[in-house]
């Protein structure tokens, strides 16, 4: 199965919507499920950044990653996109099966 989750994070919700709505329409993600108002603790520049983001998981395929991570640097206005990659051990194969005729 080749089935990942993607964890990006956007600067907020509108940032999320437009990245959501472009990866889906273009078939590099089958579902986007996104949560506001996450708080965010990093280090940035030497100092701690405390921010409020969006959070993204992105539902695709191993094979779309590398187009997928191109597009948000594309699109995201972070100057270091966070786009973390986690495989998907299994899965329900009725969801997987939809989820695989939903991307390219």
């Amino acid at each position: 199965m080749s089935l990942v989750l993607c964890y990006i994070t956007a600067h907020d919700h509108k940032e999320a919507t437009t990245l959501a709505q472009k990866l889906l329409s273009e078939k590099l993600a089958a579902c986007v499920n996104m949560m506001p108002n996450m708080i965010s603790m990093y280090m940035w520049d030497g100092a701690i950044a405390d921010e409020h983001e969006t959070l993204m998981i992105v539902k695709t395929k191993q094979e779309l990653v590398p187009e997928l991570m191109a597009r948000v640097k594309q699109l995201t206005t972070y100057e270091v996109p966070c786009v973390l990659v986690v495989p998907v051990l299994d899965a329900y194969k009725p969801y997987a099966d939809w989820l695989l005729t939903n991307v390219k």
